[in-house]
């Protein structure tokens, strides 16, 4: 009977171990709440991914961010496109993991970025 129970605690223990696990690994979404609660949750978005996926994230807001920009000077008039960042485009991405809104920028067609190198 002891063995019984010391088995199913440590089945127990094991299953809330994996769970939690499990959750630590979820990828992160972004917080649109707030301008600096997007900020937050897509820096710490940043920083779960490796050093090129974090670059082609980077991109990919730009793109979302440029979508329907029709010239430089229709840009450069907009003090929110001189800077673009993640809190512009928040609603637009609200609740998507980082491969969410890199699909998101594959269905922008009204910009298309050059990197160097690629």
């Amino acid at each position: 009977m002891r063995r019984i129970l010391l088995k199913s605690a440590l089945s127990a223990f094991l299953a809330v171990m994996a769970s939690g696990t499990a959750l630590a690994s979820d990828p992160i979404r972004l917080d649109a709440s707030s301008d600096q609660a997007a900020l937050n949750s897509f820096k710490s978005m940043l920083e779960q991914l490796p050093q090129q996926k974090q670059e082609d994230l980077q991109f990919a807001v730009l793109k979302i961010n440029m979508d329907g920009v029709g010239s430089a000077s229709e840009m450069l008039a907009d003090p929110a496109l001189r800077a673009p960042t993640i809190a512009r485009i928040k609603d637009r991405v609200a609740g998507m993991t980082a491969e969410e809104i890199l699909a998101v920028s594959e269905t922008v067609t009204s910009v298309q970025l050059v990197r160097p190198g690629r």
